[in-house]
C-alpha cells in the first residue's frame, strides 16, 4: 500500500476507533403512560327537589343543575372519587347525597340520575353504566328510562 493512502485512511480509523457504543450511563425512562379515563353526565330528574351542585372528590363540577337540567359527558381520569350532591337552600348548599365514595372503571360511561321525590323520602341516584365505545356509521345508540314515579308503564317504539 503507497504511504499516501495509509495517511489519508488513518485519520478515518482513529476517528472510527474513537466512537463508543458504551452508553449505560443513560438511565432509561420509560415514555409516561397515558391516564384511563371514564366519562360521567348527571341529569336532575327529581321535579319536587332544589337545584343541585355536584362534588367529586371534594371539587365541584356542576353546579345550580335544576330539575330536567343535565350535564355534558365529563371526562375524568378512573379511580375512586368522594361523590357528593348539594342542595341549594335558602339557608344555603346541604348534603342530600352522600358524600360516598364510588369507583369509576376506565371506558365507561355513568349516566347518574337524580330520580324519586323529596315529599315521599324516595329521592335516590339511579347510576346507569355502559361501555365507552364507538357506534357504527348510520346507526345510533337510545338508552331509555321510565323513571316517573306517578306515571303508568310506557311503550317505547325507536
Amino acid at each position: 500500500m503507497r504511504p499516501e493512502r495509509f495517511i489519508l485512511i488513518l485519520p478515518f480509523l482513529l476517528l472510527l476507533g474513537a466512537c463508543d457504543n458504551d452508553d449505560d450511563d443513560i438511565p432509561f425512562v420509560p415514555p409516561p403512560t397515558l391516564a384511563e379515563t371514564f366519562d360521567v353526565q348527571v341529569l336532575h330528574a327529581s321535579a319536587d327537589a332544589p337545584p343541585v351542585n355536584v362534588l367529586f372528590a371534594g371539587d365541584e363540577i356542576l353546579s345550580d343543575v335544576d330539575y330536567k337540567e343535565g350535564s355534558g359527558r365529563l371526562t375524568v381520569d378512573e379511580g375512586t372519587y368522594s361523590v357528593q350532591v348539594d342542595g341549594i337552600l335558602p339557608a344555603g348548599a346541604a348534603p342530600v347525597l352522600g358524600p360516598v365514595d364510588v369507583t369509576f372503571a376506565r371506558d365507561t360511561l355513568y349516566s347518574i340520575l337524580a330520580i324519586g321525590s323529596v315529599a315521599d323520602a324516595t329521592l335516590e341516584p339511579l347510576v346507569l353504566e355502559q361501555p365507552r365505545t364507538d357506534v357504527a356509521a348510520a346507526s345510533a345508540r337510545a338508552f331509555v328510562v321510565h323513571a316517573a314515579p306517578d306515571a303508568p308503564t310506557v311503550d317505547v317504539f325507536v
